[in-house]
């Protein structure tokens, strides 16, 4: 019994020593979806809702599973997973026909990440993408979930530019004839998916189901016929010729010329393709963060700026877009570049080092985040300073101004080549443990390597041949139980 009283007491204190790196928000009827979305967000309270932190789910409770959308929720621009548990589930409800459509519930954007398990949505839907938008940039996850629309156009229930993926859903109408129920530019993974309908009275079947317009599909445990290449996802009957697209948008023009050194900028690849545009065979990629060297272009294929490019030494070449003529979050795949490329990460990721141990950091050179834990960046050096984003360990900074005493922390302008992010991080501080440890590291170049063993070298010169038989003294233990902030 004596034994069994331990282990419960260790773990319980294991329970409360770790550190919260998410929330749990919970529709109670005080707090609402509109301003649960908006905490998670932020990592602050709205309404009656409680801060997020990181990764946050929302989930409902009995009396609260069933909601009617009067107003479009907030864009989804953090990691957001809205979760019921079997038995229940979470409806959300709308204007039914013949109520003109509505405002779309969910835009997911770019960056961010939306899971919906035991959902079910069922509205009369905004035009592109009824009831879901997916940005380019962004990504959703639809699981174990239904979704029905009606009078949507341009993807009745889902609009994709980023990445969706459906995985063991029961149904996904839309009732619109001519117009998909689902629009892919994206990537779209289809997963025992076992119904998808555009419209149940199309006798003729001339409505697609999933219209897949350049993007690319895959398709498990679903029927492959529900897909089809060609059509047009133009508006029907009196509406307009053509429906713009949400904003944030913007025509890229190109930047570059023959000649010209480009890095691939954000987080994915791009695939190198034999000739210029989406139908060219692709003969390799080019990763986030390498370089190439343009010889040709532009070519406007398929709509996107192409360029004729070699990379990795020479070792490729092929056709890259450079961008998409017209971009939801005006960003471009490849950017000029003619600075200094990041050195390596090491592998493994260090861990987080003693605030008395570590390293000192200099603006010019480059640093590491250390440890296993996401670290936040921010506009300005500060706890008061507007979160921008997380970075995760092992990326690699340029160090470009600091450091600034703010809130009990030493902060760093830093940069993320690669990714073309600037932003202030906190050097490092006290963790719920107690200690002091620093999870941004100096990272030392091949040439502070090389430099440093010239050093070891020529000192050594210097030295007598004795060698010194004093025994060392023994190392004290490191303490491996600290835990991270």
């Amino acid at each position: 019994m004596n034994a069994r009283i331990l282990i419960l007491v260790c773990l319980l204190a294991l329970f409360i020593a770790a550190p919260a790196h998410a929330a749990d928000i919970i529709l109670d009827g005080a707090c609402t979806l509109h301003d649960a979305i908006t905490a998670a967000n932020t990592d602050a309270p709205a309404g009656n809702c409680p801060a997020g932190s990181g990764a946050d789910t929302i989930r409902a409770v009995w009396e609260t599973r069933e909601i009617k959308l009067t107003a479009p929720l907030p864009p989804i621009t953090s990691t957001i997973s809205i979760v019921m548990h079997d038995p229940y589930d979470l409806k959300l409800l709308g204007p039914f026909p013949p109520a003109p459509p509505a405002p779309r519930p969910f835009y997911v954007a770019s960056g961010g990440r939306l899971t919906l398990r035991n959902v079910h949505i069922c509205c009369t839907g905004a035009t592109y993408g009824g009831a879901v938008l997916v940005e380019r940039g962004g990504r959703l996850d639809f699981i174990q979930s239904s979704l029905k629309t009606a009078k949507s156009t341009c993807g009745g229930a889902i609009y994709n530019e980023g990445m969706v993926n459906l995985t063991q859903v029961p149904i996904i109408s839309s009732w619109l004839v001519g117009q998909p129920a689902i629009y892919n530019r994206g990537n779209l993974n289809l997963s025992g998916v076992r119904y998808i309908t555009a419209h149940i009275n199309d006798e003729v079947h001339t409505t697609p189901k999933v219209f897949n317009d350049g993007g690319t599909v895959s398709l498990s445990g679903t029927d492959p016929t529900s897909v089809t290449n060609a059509g047009t996802c133009a508006p029907i009957g009196s509406a307009a010729a053509a429906v713009s697209r949400p904003a944030p948008e913007c025509k890229l023009e190109p930047q570059l010329q023959p000649g010209d050194r480009a890095i691939r900028s954000g987080r994915s690849y791009s695939n190198l393709r034999a000739e210029a545009g989406i139908s060219g065979e692709r003969v390799g990629r080019i990763e986030a963060g390498a370089v190439v060297d343009v010889i040709e272009g532009p070519v406007d294929a398929d709509g996107y700026n192409w360029y004729r490019v070699t990379g990795a030494g020479d070792e490729l070449e092929g056709w890259v877009a450079e961008a998409p003529a017209r971009s939801f979050n005006c960003a471009y795949y490849f950017v000029g570049f003619d600075g200094e490329l990041p050195p390596a990460a090491p592998d493994p990721i260090p861990d987080r080092q003693a605030c008395d141990l570590a390293e000192p950091l200099a603006v010019g050179g480059w640093a590491l985040i250390a440890g296993k834990t996401n670290i936040n960046y921010r506009a300005e050096a500060g706890l008061a300073g507007a979160r921008s984003g997380t970075l995760a360990p092992g990326t690699v900074l340029e160090l470009l101004d600091g450091p600034e005493d703010a809130d009990g922390y030493e902060w760093w302008q830093v940069r993320n080549v690669v990714a073309g992010i600037e932003g202030w991080l906190a050097q490092g501080g006290q963790v719920s443990s107690g200690e002091c440890l620093r999870w941004l590291l100096p990272l030392a170049t091949d040439e502070d390597i090389e430099a440093e063993s010239d050093m070891d070298e020529s000192a050594g010169e210097m030295m007598d041949e004795d060698e010194d038989e004093t025994e060392p003294e023994a190392s004290a233990d490191e303490d491996s139980g600290a835990s991270s902030s």
